[in-house]
């Protein structure tokens, strides 16, 4: 997951979905709701937008995650449809640079590139969680969000063909959004997602490491060191 420049600091490194704790290993399978679920969604809303000194949206809060069969407990990462549902995640760096980049004859590519993954998210919907009891709130919460996540693509294309950055620039925030949010709810997180924040509570905030975004603004893939909030030092 990536974090937030919720202070405006930054640090070089990768790519939006592609930090090396992104790969490290699944999430806990307990669906207990913790304060990170709270702030994740506006964490990523709010990094874009420092990025570029867009004003802020209101916080969106993630609600509390359903419960799960004992299959959908059962790990997804090593299914054949987990592994192409986690290949979105390098399209989405590529895409989140070419935005940045104002390659507007490359972004334009991506809508039909990305479209022809519906079969996959609603396949991997069907097949991890198939109890049509137990797993009802899941399977609602996954194609929400793929709705979201393809309502907000229709609205990048259209920024696209009015080459319109802020519009575009948005548009990708809501479709990482709504892609990070079934990730979770798909247990595909590849790291396991424990709060930090305790850890620095005596910890002066002088000791982090990071660079002034005034003196040197950010780029796309560069890595962001939370400086506050549950994930602080993340």
């Amino acid at each position: 997951l990536v974090g937030a420049l919720l202070a405006g600091n930054i640090r070089p490194a990768r790519g939006l979905f592609s930090s090396p704790s992104h790969r490290l290993r699944a999430p806990p399978l307990s669906h207990v709701s913790t304060p990170a679920d709270d702030g994740r969604r506006a964490a990523l809303l709010c990094a874009f937008a420092v990025l570029t000194g867009a004003p802020l949206p209101a916080a969106a809060v993630s609600p509390p995650l359903p419960l799960v069969s004992a299959s959908g407990r059962e790990s997804k990462l090593r299914s054949r449809l987990g592994v192409r549902v986690l290949s979105v995640c390098r399209i989405m760096d590529e895409l989140q640079r070419d935005i940045f980049e104002g390659r507007w004859d490359l972004v334009e590519e991506y809508p039909t590139q990305l479209r022809s993954f519906i079969p996959v998210l609603t396949a991997y919907t069907n097949t991890a969680f198939p109890d049509d009891e137990i797993d009802a709130d899941t399977k609602v919460k996954q194609r929400y969000e793929v709705g979201r996540f393809f309502g907000s693509l229709n609205k990048l294309k259209k920024a696209t063909d009015r080459k319109d950055f802020d519009a575009a620039f948005r548009a990708y925030a809501d479709m990482a959004l709504s892609y990070d949010c079934y990730l979770r709810t798909g247990i595909l997180y590849q790291y396991e997602d424990v709060p930090t924040e305790k850890y620095f509570i005596d910890v002066d905030d002088v000791s982090l490491t990071y660079l002034d975004l005034r003196r040197k603004p950010a780029f796309p893939g560069d890595l962001i060191l939370l400086v506050s909030g549950p994930d602080k030092g993340r």
